[in-house]
């Protein structure tokens, strides 16, 4: 009964030191600069913000006093929490103003595009670090776990 759970156990260290090696540090990207319409500077901060999330937002603001006017999540990170968190983040690389449209490009070369009158973003769609399924086979693999420790009887 306690060799199926230590196998289980030493199978998820193993599982996590192999992860953990793959991965290396994430380093985010050389801070872009702000770009300017002469009303409002848009900026898009690398740190953790007001998206709750490192990178991923535009940051509206006043132009002469620096007041932070408006805030836009271009795209959500979904963290996996078996990973280090930096190396999960996407940062943004690219901002551009032209005709009243904000062009946004990502770490992973998603383009997306705000509209500075309505806030709206377009583009490629939600950024995911992590396949947001990558829990799913949990529940089959703590039924098959609780079956062996329970020597093939039904505990449910």
């Amino acid at each position: 009964m306690n060799e199926v759970v230590v196998r289980v156990s030493r199978l998820a260290v193993v599982a996590t030191l192999v992860a953990s090696l793959a991965w290396s540090k994430g380093v985010a990207p050389a801070e872009i600069p702000p770009v300017s319409d002469g009303v409002l500077r848009y900026e898009a901060p690398h740190q953790l913000g007001p998206c709750l999330q490192r990178g991923g937002c535009v940051v509206a603001r006043d132009a002469i006093t620096g007041e932070q006017k408006w805030v836009v999540q271009v795209y959500t990170t979904v963290y996996d929490p078996f990973l280090e968190q930096d190396v999960q983040d996407v940062f943004i690389t690219s901002l551009t103003l032209a005709n009243g449209v904000l062009s946004v490009v990502d770490q992973k070369g998603r383009h997306f595009q705000i509209s500075t009158t309505t806030r709206v973003v377009t583009g490629d769609g939600g950024c995911s670090s992590a396949p947001a399924s990558w829990w799913l086979g949990l529940p089959a693999l703590l039924w098959l776990v609780r079956r062996r420790v329970h020597g093939g009887q039904r505990t449910d």
